[in-house]
């Protein structure tokens, strides 16, 4: 299953609920932070880049990617890949030569 096409209204009710309890925002954020180690990592590697340089890219992209299916939840199977393109052709243009 690609990412567009899982519910973002399951993502967005969790992440309300992590507004709410403590241990809830507690897993949420170990839950985030093992993506955007997984993108850094690809992009240090794709770019060949330092882990550091990775990492803001990385914090981006998986920003886009939670943004996106609440900003756009109706139209996220259409707009999520769009500006997932976007994303990555800009990241081309920063790190490559």
């Amino acid at each position: 299953m690609k990412p567009t096409q899982i519910d973002p209204s399951i993502d967005i009710g969790i992440r309300l609920l992590a507004n709410q309890n403590a241990q809830v925002q507690r897993a949420v954020e170990d839950v985030d932070s093992q993506p955007v180690a997984y993108i850094a990592k690809m992009y240090a590697r794709r770019f060949a880049v330092t882990a550091d340089e990775a990492a803001a890219p990385a914090q981006l992209d998986y920003a886009a990617f939670i943004g996106t299916k609440q900003v756009f939840r109706h139209d996220y199977t259409k707009v999520g890949p769009e500006l997932s393109s976007l994303l990555q052709s800009a990241l081309r243009a920063k790190f490559s030569d």
